[in-house]
């Protein structure tokens, strides 16, 4: 088993218990986490690092790899089941870890995008939509997303 298997478990964990430590995570510190993931994912789909600034800004690249980039990024999170996402351990981490400021607004994301990618029978372009669609719902919340 390689650290790379373990890491978004131990992050999950980890943001857990600095919940019930700091009752909430600050937005820098989610944008620090992230930014671990983003490098780690970018490595692990092949994507290129321009594709994500791009879909910081709203231009989502079609490119499999990014698509797969996106579904290294929810299972980082551990927002996906069988290939799926799954709105209830979103929202149930969304409760745990967001910082008041943005958890209503990613949870009505969550909402808006429970059944997004669900007719994908391609876990990157299941996850690819998700991301599309909180997005849309929220253009704020890429930031803590990819």
């Amino acid at each position: 088993m390689h650290w790379s298997d373990v890491a978004p478990v131990v992050a999950a964990l980890l943001a857990l218990t600095l919940k019930e430590t700091f009752s909430a995570l600050t937005e820098d510190q989610i944008r620090l986490g992230f930014h671990v993931m983003t490098n780690l994912c970018i490595t692990r789909s092949g994507t290129s690092s321009d594709a994500v600034e791009a879909a910081l800004k709203g231009d989502f690249s079609e490119d499999y790899d990014f698509k797969c980039f996106t579904k290294c990024a929810m299972a980082f999170m551990r927002s996906t089941e069988n290939g799926k996402f799954n709105s209830e351990i979103a929202k149930v981490l969304a409760n745990a870890v967001l910082p008041d400021t943005i958890k209503h607004s990613a949870l009505d994301a969550v909402d808006k995008c429970k059944n997004a990618g669900h007719d994908q029978t391609d876990e990157c372009a299941a996850a690819y939509e998700v991301v599309v669609c909180m997005y849309k719902a929220n253009p704020k919340l890429v930031e803590f997303l990819i």
